[in-house]
């Protein structure tokens, strides 16, 4: 089934799978994290973890935070115009961050931990119950039948304790305003911390170390056994005084030296594993421009970058009036897309404007799917060249938008515009989207676009900025929830598995101004998502207007925003 982006009704069952990385320090696909984490192929699975201390959780930290509060509060209020005072506040907050990293961490570990337990035990329960039931009825039950339950019973557990790991870290993630992914490595490193490496944690308590440069410890360590991590957790961090005064860049190169010479084997692995987890990805950048990165193997990437160069040293050999980077820049788009001209790619772009900005010489920016704006006037010009003539595949010529490769009449001319696709929705004066509803459980195509657009293609959970892959449900449709536009939202595919654990909610706030999602975790926190405000229309708003599409030329002050989607090379 297709799933970009699939249609999910929350009352559904639903199996974990990978998320896309959003690009964190830990982001690739890479080796064990801690002791509670299993990392590969960009997904998490839960294995067995170390018990936790029988101590108060965290308690050493939270001394220690206490301890920093009282340096920073030692400092005299009224003398911090004198440099030596700023300077000794500056550090006495730099202890006291370093020693909430630390609190955080043994919090976190706590917490997932304590949540795996309860789903767990929850299931041990009631396997011991079916399993007397089994005892009763085992006469009559044919051969090979209690296996099949003990197999059934054990996948059921690995479903409830995933999914009681995964709706941890999702709270984690909402209080420590965090993406998704990014508490998925936090926990991973907190993990690594708490249960296999005591003395960067108290380096990190004390700050000896920030976080940042413990989450390089645990990271350089990662391909090693719980036994050589501990020898070199304790050889790097055991005495704190030999960190003082040594850079980050001779910490790492000490972590994998340590690495090395106790597990080489496992060292080469990892550097094998790695190559398997080469990948393209794509970022915004400012502009209106992107990073399009590639995760390559050495040789392979140096060859690459000659071959760039080269070209735009000939390039220029021959009177290019382009700089160097541009040449080398318009060359790898063209020769990864197999066009002759770098303008000439075929894409498919998603802008949103107001009328005042698309007919007239209106300033209110448009923007992208992915909240991404553009000026106003890049936006006009956006649409202008779409109907510049360029050369286009004679197949593909004289087929609409979205049609496949030689869908086009076989007597189209092979040069034409690119052509500007308008959709037409309705907006009131806030830059609220005018509803419509449906009848079927799933949102169909018109009202799934309506959607996107209004969350602009990220995910609705609070800091979470990954692609849309689910259109959700906010109240279950087996709760009596509607499918309409302001009960569904579009939510990354992590996130609408979180959701779907025991003790979460959503519904909508009916008296914000836009639309507004409120959430509320199992612990009882809530936490608000409200959609961005799009572009406003200069004329009165149309309360009963549906969701269209007509040609450019028919359109209308007034009927805005308009959904335009420019397609090059139709």
């Amino acid at each position: 089934m297709d799933r970009s982006p699939r249609q999910v009704a929350p009352s559904e069952s639903v199996a974990p799978e990978s998320v896309a990385p959003d690009g964190g320090l830990l982001a690739e696909p890479g080796p064990r994290l801690g002791a509670a984490t299993e990392v590969a192929s960009g997904s998490a699975a839960p294995v067995s973890a170390a018990p936790v201390s029988a101590a108060p959780v965290g308690s050493r930290s939270l001394e220690a935070v206490s301890a920093a509060w009282s340096r920073l509060a030692a400092v005299p209020s009224g003398g911090l115009e004198g440099q030596r005072e700023r300077i000794e506040a500056i550090r006495a907050l730099e202890d006291l961050k370093d020693a909430a990293s630390a609190a955080q961490a043994e919090l976190a570990v706590a917490l997932v931990a304590a949540e795996v337990d309860a789903a767990g035990s929850a299931c041990d329960a009631a396997a011991r119950d079916d399993d007397g039931r089994a005892e009763v009825d085992r006469d009559d039950s044919q051969d090979g039948e209690p296996t099949r339950q003990l197999e059934a019973s054990s996948r059921l557990r690995e479903r409830k304790v995933a999914q009681a790991r995964r709706s941890a870290i999702g709270q984690i993630a909402l209080a420590r305003r965090e993406s998704p992914h990014r508490a998925r490595t936090l926990v991973g490193v907190a993990e690594a911390l708490v249960l296999e490496m005591p003395h960067t944690l108290a380096a990190l308590r004390t700050g000896a170390l920030n976080e940042y440069r413990a989450t390089l410890l645990v990271r350089e360590t990662a391909c090693l056994d719980k036994e050589s991590r501990a020898s070199v957790d304790r050889e790097l961090c055991a005495d704190q005084r030999a960190l003082r005064g040594l850079g980050t860049k001779r910490l790492v190169a000490a972590a994998k030296n340590g690495a090395y010479r106790r597990d080489p084997a496992s060292v080469v692995k990892r550097a094998e594993r790695s190559v398997a987890e080469r990948c393209v990805s794509l970022r915004p950048a400012p502009g209106g421009m992107t990073y399009l990165t590639a995760l390559v193997p050495l040789a392979q990437g140096v060859a690459m970058l000659a071959t760039l160069r080269r070209a735009a040293e000939s390039a220029r050999a021959t009177g290019d009036g382009r700089s160097h980077g541009q040449v080398m820049a318009d060359t790898l788009v063209e020769r990864v897309t197999g066009q002759a001209s770098a303008d000439a790619v075929p894409i498919a772009v998603q802008l949103v404007m107001s009328d005042a900005t698309l007919l007239g010489a209106g300033h209110e920016p448009a923007v992208l799917d992915g909240a991404h704006l553009v000026p106003a006037q890049i936006a006009r010009e956006l649409v202008a060249r779409a109907s510049s003539p360029i050369d286009i595949p004679e197949a593909q010529a004289g087929a609409p938008p979205g049609s496949p490769p030689g869908a086009g009449s076989s007597d189209a001319s092979a040069s034409g515009p690119i052509g500007a696709w308008v959709r037409r929705l309705y907006a009131d004066a806030g830059g609220n989207l005018v509803a419509m509803d449906s009848r079927a459980r799933s949102f169909p195509d018109g009202l799934g676009r309506l959607l996107r657009v209004r969350d602009q293609g990220l995910c609705r959970t609070p800091w979470c900025d990954a692609p849309v892959a689910h259109l959700d449900h906010i109240t279950p449709v087996a709760s009596g929830g509607s499918t309409t536009a302001a009960n569904g939202q579009g939510l990354c595919a992590g996130c609408n598995y979180t959701k779907q654990a025991h003790g979460w909610t959503q519904h909508v706030d009916r008296y914000a101004a836009r639309h507004s999602v409120l959430t509320t975790t199992p612990t009882g926190q809530t936490y608000s998502s409200t959609a961005s405000a799009l572009p406003v229309p200069i004329g009165p708003s149309i309360a009963t207007a549906p969701l269209y599409v007509i040609d450019i030329l028919r359109s209308r002050p007034g009927d805005s925003p308009l959904e335009i989607a420019l397609t090059h090379g139709f």
